[in-house]
């Protein structure tokens, strides 16, 4: 094994295919030595170094290319070569835990990301433990947002400063990606746009192609749901698709948000195009969080005017978040799901999903604490318990002021003109409508206004016939 080893090195270039191949039989060749007893000198720990270097390469690789399973599988196999009390094990596997996590894999990434911390403790090597807490948190933050939140609150400066002590890159960037998705589900967007550009700029610090991929592909969902206009928005989308052109992955993630636009904009033919290349190349990709998101394409189709497709969308996406045991992106899906279902007249299952999305919701997640109060109000409007669903939508419109997505404003306000039509209020239900369409507008989300207007007229129409 070693003999074959020395040769394949000899004939096949650094970084390519064969560095698997080279990993694989020195690994062999290591755990044959094992079983002999001959563990322990210096030609097995040499032989478990040199295993370990190729398997990382290629696990980081076959990462590159997008085979998550297959880099998973190399880094595991790199960390276990290592002694338990060496660092470099300690950083593999916080290598490995980011992995995991891509896939979905969120409790087998807490378990290694604390394993790494633990290992990093009594090494008492402060910054490689800021490095694996910061990990551990990335991961956490999927399944209980709400207990991240409040650790950050607390070792939020302390990781920092032991990472900026050190000066690493790679961990400030992954620090400042955290914040930016907790600014993120507090439905800031210009704040989380900020700390992504602060983990973008030290992710090309540290020479981290992947983080600096993943961080732009999150801006470009900020220029979807944020207050920048859909046509400065699409263009800052172009930019990132060009800047991503190498990474199909990281390309399709920023599609999405661009066709979510462009629907907005009313070009639905377009939007479709984006969407179909970019679900094709995400499927090649397996079941991840980012493929499970639908919510553009899912209100791209309401504004078309087909909620089933809508509802159809965001059933398969979560489907694949309840598979995988993810939460936060979950009960935001849950929202999306008890709106498109009402569209369609599935009062009961929608207001089933608003009671769901209340019991699951965190109190940060503005989104998701904001639609469920839309759309039962909506629902308890219709039931004539109008006093009831007025304060839900007075609730919904309090809550989107704490936040810049402005298309979420728009829709409160244009809901709260619903419930008060049903209550007799015409003159405020005539202002209130005006102040959400002018934000449609802002916006530049044309297609969502003419919704709204034609969502009202035949509300009105239903109102005078039933008074009739």
């Amino acid at each position: 094994h070693v003999a074959y080893a020395d040769w394949l090195l000899g004939r096949a270039e650094r970084g390519s295919a064969a560095e698997e191949i080279v990993g694989y039989h020195l690994e062999q060749a290591y755990q044959y030595r094992s079983q002999l007893g001959r563990a322990g000198d210096e030609r097995h720990r040499d032989l478990a170094a040199r295993a370990s270097v190729h398997l990382s390469d290629a696990g980081r690789r076959a990462l590159d290319a997008g085979e998550r399973s297959g880099a998973a599988n190399l880094l595991g196999r790199a960390a276990a070569l290592h002694a338990r009390d060496d660092p470099d094990r300690a950083a593999l596997l916080i290598d490995l835990g980011g992995v995991l996590r891509e896939e979905g894999r969120f409790s087998e990434s807490e378990s290694v990301l604390r394993e790494a911390r633990r290992l990093a403790v009594e090494l008492g090597d402060e910054p490689l433990e800021a490095r694996a807490q910061v990990g551990r948190l990335l991961s956490r933050l999927q399944v209980d947002p709400d207990a991240v939140a409040r650790l950050m609150e607390r070792q939020g400066d302390q990781l920092a400063a032991a990472l900026q002590k050190s000066d690493d890159a790679a961990g400030l960037a992954r620090l400042w990606h955290l914040r930016g998705l907790l600014w993120w589900i507090r439905s800031q967007a210009a704040k989380a746009e900020d700390a992504w550009r602060r983990a973008y700029r030290e992710a090309e610090r540290a020479g981290d192609a992947r983080v600096a991929i993943d961080v732009l592909g999150w801006e470009a969902s900020s220029m979807y749901w944020g207050p920048t206009a859909t046509a400065g928005a699409i263009t800052r989308c172009e930019e990132i698709e060009a800047a991503s052109a190498a990474d199909p992955w990281a390309r399709a993630l920023a599609q999405h948000p661009h066709a979510g636009l462009l629907a907005m904009e009313g070009r639905f033919t377009e939007a479709d195009r984006i969407f179909s290349d970019a679900n094709r190349v995400l499927a090649e990709f397996g079941e991840t969080v980012d493929a499970a998101v639908s919510h553009p394409q899912a209100t791209s189709a309401i504004l078309v005017g087909n909620p089933a497709a809508a509802v159809s969308h965001l059933r398969e996406g979560r489907e694949r978040l309840r598979r995988m045991g993810e939460r936060a992106v979950l009960v935001g899906t849950d929202g999306y799901l008890a709106e498109a279902l009402f569209i369609c007249g599935d009062v009961r299952s929608a207001m089933r999903l608003t009671r769901t999305c209340e019991a699951e919701a965190t109190a940060d997640d503005v989104s998701a604490q904001l639609t469920w109060r839309r759309v039962r109000a909506r629902i308890l409007a219709l039931r004539g318990r109008t006093a009831e669903a007025e304060r839900l939508a007075r609730e919904a419109v309090a809550l989107s002021q704490s936040t810049d997505w402005i298309t979420l404003t728009a829709e409160a306000l244009v809901d709260l003109a619903h419930v008060l039509m049903l209550s007799g209020r015409e003159a405020e239900r005539r202002r209130t409508f005006r102040e959400g369409i002018a934000l449609y507008h802002a916006k530049g989300n044309v297609a969502g206004a003419r919704r709204a207007a034609r969502e009202m007229e035949a509300g009105r129409r239903s109102a005078r016939l039933v008074s009739a």
